[in-house]
This record gives C-alpha cells, sequence and structure tokens, in this order.
C-alpha cells in the first residue's frame, strides 16, 4: 500500500522513489495526476541528476488542447516496494503520477486539508 497526502493546494501527493542507471536515486513528491495518460513525469533537473537513458520524443496534447513535443526516458522506480520499470516524461512542473501507474491499483482521496491518499494494488 502506498500512502500520501491533500496538501493546502489541493494536490493529492505521494512520495515515490526513482532509480537512475547508475546507481543514484531520488526521492520525489508527485502529485497523482488523472488527467495524465502516462506513468510519470519529472522535470529535467532530476532527469538529468539521475542521468536517465533517452527513449524516444513523443508528441503530448496538454489540458489546453495545445500539443508539445516531450522527450521520454527509462527509468526504475520503486512502487508499493518493488522496482518497476517505467517511462518518465521530462516536462516542466511538478513530478506527476499518471494513470498508466495507477493502473491495476485502487486510489482513495480524502479531499481535505491534510487527508490521506492511499494507493491499493488491486490486480496484478
Amino acid at each position: 500500500m502506498i500512502h500520501g497526502k491533500v496538501t493546502p493546494a489541493d494536490e493529492a501527493v505521494i512520495q515515490i522513489e526513482v532509480l537512475g542507471p547508475s546507481g543514484l536515486s531520488h526521492v520525489v513528491v508527485a502529485v497523482i495526476d488523472t488527467g495524465f495518460s502516462d506513468y510519470l513525469s519529472l522535470p529535467l533537473r532530476i532527469v538529468d541528476l539521475l542521468k536517465l537513458p533517452f527513449r524516444e520524443t513523443e508528441t503530448y496534447s496538454l489540458a489546453d488542447d495545445t500539443d508539445v513535443e516531450l522527450d521520454v526516458f527509462a527509468c526504475d522506480v520503486v512502487w508499493d516496494g518493488r522496482v518497476r520499470r517505467d517511462f518518465v516524461v521530462a516536462a516542466d512542473g511538478d513530478a506527476l503520477v499518471g494513470m498508466s501507474r495507477i493502473r491495476g491499483h485502487r486510489l482513495t482521496i480524502d479531499a481535505l486539508d491534510g487527508g490521506s491518499v492511499t494507493i491499493v494494488q488491486i490486480a496484478p
């Protein structure tokens, strides 16, 4: 089970550890974004810090219907106590956890300041 909280800015956040290929790791506070269909988004400074390997450039549609080209990198993520291979989109702003990473899990949010956020696996 993964635990997080709701911030005063009404964002559901969790801590997630991202592992680089050289053994470096970094724990980030990531916002749960159900409108983001990919796995994970990280600021470019963290991608650079961990020296994540480039995979490809993809086109993403933002909430305002604009399309942007973003670089995608490979990484390992500690998720619910296990290391998983993920793809990370390098983008401005906060780290985000998207629906592809949450797939197969139940997300529960107590939507109040300091409220509980839990993510529980429900399917393999």
